[in-house]
């Protein structure tokens, strides 16, 4: 009996040390992922950026840049 009790402590060494390689496996494919969804993260954040500048510079949001921002709180800022 105490044969049979090794075995099965054997099996499920066996079948843990599977699992272990298998969860193992699959981080390793994540963490080789990591340079290149770092690269979109990056690209997209100077896409996103390229954006935000350009809609800035378009009206209703531009504003000149010599502005005296004291005419513009007495209400003397014409838009041209």
């Amino acid at each position: 009996m105490t044969e049979k009790k090794q075995e099965c402590d054997e099996e499920s060494l066996f079948a843990l040390d599977k699992k272990i390689n298998e969860a193992l496996a699959k981080l390793l494919k994540i963490v080789a992922k990591l340079p290149e969804i770092q690269r979109q993260r990056r690209q997209l954040k100077v896409m996103i950026k390229n954006a935000f500048m350009q809609r800035i510079s378009e009206k209703p949001l531009a504003v000149p840049p010599a502005i005296d921002w004291n005419d513009i709180n007495a209400g003397k800022y014409v838009d041209r």
